[in-house]
């Protein structure tokens, strides 16, 4: 079973990448099980979080069918 919700999770901060003159963008968030991933952004969303210490996504959380009670969550995109 899967549920699509959208809710705030914590900003664990931003970072840019330079390798070969290519600049790369990432945002790390820690999602509500723990979790920290590392996600790419480009150079607006990464000015729009900079200062930000939580930010809007939509998660995906995964049920068992064995055992309902045993859930995760998987990052599905920004929230608008």
């Amino acid at each position: 079973l899967k549920v699509s919700v959208t809710t705030d999770v914590d900003l664990v901060g931003v970072y840019k990448t330079k390798y070969n003159e290519k600049t790369r963008n990432f945002a790390v968030l820690e999602l509500p099980s723990g979790n920290r991933i590392k996600q790419p952004i480009d150079d607006e969303r990464y000015a729009a979080l900079e200062k930000e210490k939580t930010v809007s996504v939509v998660l995906e959380e995964v049920h068992d069918f064995a055992d309902y009670d045993s859930a995760y969550a998987k990052f599905r995109g920004w929230a608008k």
